[in-house]
């Protein structure tokens, strides 16, 4: 069973983060700075906001998965974090995802060619593979089932609608994501789960099964 502890409990520098969100999991990473008090959790929250928020003892909000992942590998990811969240460039979000990253200097985003943005899942994703990372063999997500991948398109112009009432999203966003409503779905269980697992990259055989899972004792099912 996959240990998830409350965010501001992880003693690793860097963790994937779990909240219960309006549409589901939510994910992004815990992380602590050299030096600092406390953890923080940078995550995408929502359309170009890409949040730093402080960790209080005792708050209930954010959870954490323990990772399996080399400490020396967290103590890049953290690093990353850092100057990640010192960038005020802020980060639309985006369906497709295959080649989206963050500029090795600076930490800016850089658009994957017919990509919008990112979404929380894919965000860490991408932290993760400019810490050099490599947590899932993307490429093996094709594997999804039909009907899976039929409720994965429900779910982006669910999520479509939503940008549209909630978001102020410019024209140009929406019309983009009009035409990425079949994209393939990196679940934020599945990216979860595949952090507490030491084999890497994980395939998407073992990642859609570990991710089932790890909803389910998130939810308490």
């Amino acid at each position: 069973m996959t240990q998830i502890v409350p965010a501001h409990s992880v003693t690793e520098r860097a963790a994937i983060m779990l909240e219960d969100a309006e549409l589901g999991i939510h994910v992004g990473i815990v992380y602590r700075a050299a030096k600092a008090p406390a953890p923080r959790v940078l995550h995408l929250k929502w359309n170009y906001q890409l949040a730093d928020d402080a960790l209080a003892s005792g708050q209930t909000q954010f959870r954490a998965v323990v990772p399996a992942i080399d400490p020396f590998e967290l103590d890049v990811l953290a690093a990353c974090c850092v100057v990640r969240a010192k960038q005020k460039q802020d980060i639309p979000f985006g369906f497709r995802h295959h080649a989206s990253s963050f500029a090795p200097k600076d930490g800016s985003f850089v658009p994957g060619a017919g990509e919008t943005g990112l979404t929380c899942s894919t965000f860490v994703l991408a932290m993760l593979d400019w810490a050099r990372i490599t947590l899932i063999e993307k490429t093996t997500w094709q594997g999804r089932s039909s009907q899976r991948r039929t409720a994965d398109n429900i779910f982006w112009k669910k999520l479509l609608d939503f940008l549209r009432k909630t978001a102020n999203a410019p024209k140009t966003q929406l019309d983009a994501l009009e035409s990425e409503t079949d994209a393939i779905r990196f679940r934020p269980e599945e990216v979860a789960a595949a952090s507490a697992v030491a084999v890497r990259p994980m395939h998407f055989v073992n990642a859609e099964p570990a991710g089932v899972a790890l909803s389910n004792q998130f939810y308490g099912v």
